[in-house]
């Protein structure tokens, strides 16, 4: 069956990419059988010309992702309850940055500031529940409070919410100094800083009831917005900023710069990507390689960089004239002809007409790659 619906990603991608309903591979490698193995060479190809599918590596234990790297991972130790018939009740963003800015460099300071911020959010995000509780005990969520085996359909107290962790690696760099694919000792700096708030969240979550997710899967927009807040508030020669002056914006995918070296990055998001229990994701430049070469790279992923959830990052230009897709950004068709092309990539990480894309300081990036 997966090798079918490989086959048809396949065909339907040879004209307009089916971009908002990409699979997830979930891996197993210790259970790989020989038609696996083969499935796993198609999905490979696809990879190498359009960037799908998502590949979730599940050596480390189970997971349930959506596609495009938002995880359910376990909390009450039952997985029926924690994966089925609940949801994710919203995202909020915490700036990391500014609470390194306000530290000026004392540790304490810093944790305590990130300590107080998450508490601030899991209390509103207790407000959101509590709200959602009683429209549902009113009956005014008719599908969602439904009985169903003597309970409400919707499993409320089961649903997730996800505290997205913007600009880790400019926090750190404010704090300590260095970027986090520059040495070991900022990369264990941030591996504390995200201990202590899922330890911290767990904590708060329990207070209040509510399930708590750290993710580094931040809204382009705040990525953008609370740089430029923080640009005001504190003046340049204090803010640690991606894109520069033009179009500063804090990272969360990917967690390194952009410029890093493929290797340094892997080696960083590997060692990160497991405190992320809300969302995490690494996308990895096909860089024209063939689907061979990407399968064997997934086999380094999985078992040399331990990566949990990654992609492999495809730019695609659509012919409006033809119906047909390429790889690469193109100046018109290579089949007819037509300038009537649209170009396609990931802004984060999911695919998007690039003439959509909100994020200045990426969209830079993009045209000087």
């Amino acid at each position: 069956l997966l090798s079918l619906l490989l086959d048809c990603f396949s065909t339907l991608s040879e004209g307009k990419p089916p971009l908002n309903l990409q699979p997830a591979l979930r891996l197993r490698p210790e259970k790989l059988s020989v038609k696996a193995e083969q499935a796993l060479e198609k999905a490979h190809i696809l990879a190498s010309k359009r960037g799908f599918p998502f590949f979730a590596n599940l050596s480390a234990g189970e997971a349930s992702y959506w596609d495009e790297g938002c995880l359910f991972s376990d909390w009450s130790g039952d997985w029926e309850v924690d994966l089925i018939r609940c949801g994710c009740l919203g995202m909020a963003t915490l700036n990391l940055p500014r609470a390194a800015y306000e530290a000026r460099g004392s540790k304490d300071r810093l944790m305590e500031l990130l300590a107080s911020n998450l508490r601030l959010t899991v209390e509103a995000f207790n407000v959101k529940a509590e709200g959602l509780k009683r429209r549902l005990s009113e009956g005014v969520l008719p599908n969602l409070s439904q009985a169903r085996n003597g309970e409400p359909y919707f499993r409320l107290e089961s649903s997730a919410c996800t505290i997205c962790l913007l600009g880790l690696n400019e926090a750190v760099k404010a704090h300590l100094g260095y970027w986090l694919e520059e040495e070991l000792m900022p990369q264990h700096f941030a591996m504390e800083i995200l201990e202590f708030l899922k330890g911290s969240a767990e904590e708060e979550g329990k207070r209040l009831g509510v399930r708590v997710n750290l993710s580094h899967l931040a809204e382009d927009e705040a990525s953008q917005r609370l740089a430029l807040m923080d640009v005001e508030r504190y003046g340049w020669s204090r803010v640690v900023v991606q894109g520069g002056r033009e179009s500063p914006y804090y990272s969360y995918v990917p967690l390194v710069l952009p410029s890093s070296d493929l290797k340094a990055k892997l080696e960083v998001e590997g060692r990160l990507q497991s405190s992320f229990n809300g969302g995490h994701i690494t996308l990895i430049p096909v860089g024209g390689r063939p689907g061979k070469a990407l399968q064997r790279q997934t086999r380094s992923l999985s078992d040399e960089f331990k990566l949990r959830f990654f992609a492999y990052d495809q730019p695609l230009t659509y012919c409006q004239a033809c119906g047909k897709t390429f790889q690469g950004f193109k100046a018109k068709c290579p089949r007819c002809g037509s300038i009537r092309i649209e170009a396609y990539a990931r802004q984060s990480t999911s695919y998007l007409p690039v003439k959509w894309w909100v994020h200045q300081g990426k969209l830079k990036a993009l045209k000087g790659a």
